[in-house]
């Protein structure tokens, strides 16, 4: 362990802070030789210390309460000396350093570094929950893009199921360009211009049908005849995702192969 401590003068009262590994010693040190300092002032006697697991937060404590006002009243305090009570100051050079990241024991802190570790609390764990906050909006909208994507799909095969059943009726009389509900009418899917709810009270479905044109070599092109057997459908669903408007669209080709 290593040791920031306060001495007290019995000549005039003075008050002395140091740091070291041994106590004993190094009280037995000021009172028997001593430096420049302290020689002057002894006879010493120990009157508060504090222990720490490392020498470097021990030098790093040592040289706040001599330097710092706020941390030398709050030791003060907690010593029960009188506010008037005069400090020796004395930077003890030459004691081994260590360059290794410590941590600190729980001894010795003072108000305002109390406050300081509140303060980086705080700011750490809104930090984990903007983190975990932002995480969850991820996840959440992504779910939600991955189900818009699956009631697309669903919508192109429920075209395809319609054309199955009547090419003709069902799917030629169509406006090109127009967006479609499906909805199921006595037990059967057909596609209608009138809005229907949403799905699961989130999802708006259309379908929409678009004619399609063949060049000469019967390739389907954006100029060129058009095919009636031959339809592009595009299912789009959106949504609404915190004030803004999300879409997602799957488009196929469809032809009459069953010349219905």
């Amino acid at each position: 362990m290593y040791y920031v401590y306060l001495l007290e003068s019995e000549k005039n009262g003075k008050i002395y802070v140091g740091s070291t590994k041994n106590l004993k010693e190094r009280l037995d040190y000021h009172n028997k030789k001593g430096e420049f300092y302290t020689r002057q002032h002894k006879p010493w006697k120990l009157i508060y210390y504090e222990a720490y697991n490392k020498e470097e937060l021990a030098r790093m404590r040592e040289k706040r309460l001599k330097h710092n006002g706020n941390a030398l009243r709050e030791l003060k305090k907690r010593a029960g000396l009188p506010s008037t009570t005069s400090f020796v100051k004395k930077n003890e050079e030459g004691l081994p350093s260590t360059t290794s990241f410590v941590k600190r024991s729980g001894a010795g802190f003072s108000m305002v570094e109390i406050i300081i570790a509140i303060a980086i609390a705080l700011f750490f764990f809104s930090s984990i929950y903007g983190i975990i906050s932002f995480s969850n909006k991820i996840m959440h909208e992504g779910l939600r893009k991955t189900e818009a994507i699956q009631f697309a799909q669903e919508g192109i095969e429920i075209v395809r199921t319609i054309k199955n059943n009547n090419w003709t009726d069902d799917i030629a009389t169509l406006t090109s360009g127009v967006a479609y509900y499906p909805v199921i009418v006595d037990g059967r899917w057909t596609l209608t211009a009138v809005a229907q709810p949403a799905i699961n009270g989130v999802f708006t479905r259309t379908i929409t049908i678009y004619s399609v044109n063949r060049d000469v070599n019967d390739d389907i092109a954006e100029a060129g005849t058009d095919d009636p057997k031959t339809k592009r459908i595009v299912a789009s669903v959106s949504w609404l995702e915190r004030g803004n408007n999300e879409a997602v669209s799957l488009q196929a080709y469809l032809t009459n192969f069953l010349n219905n």
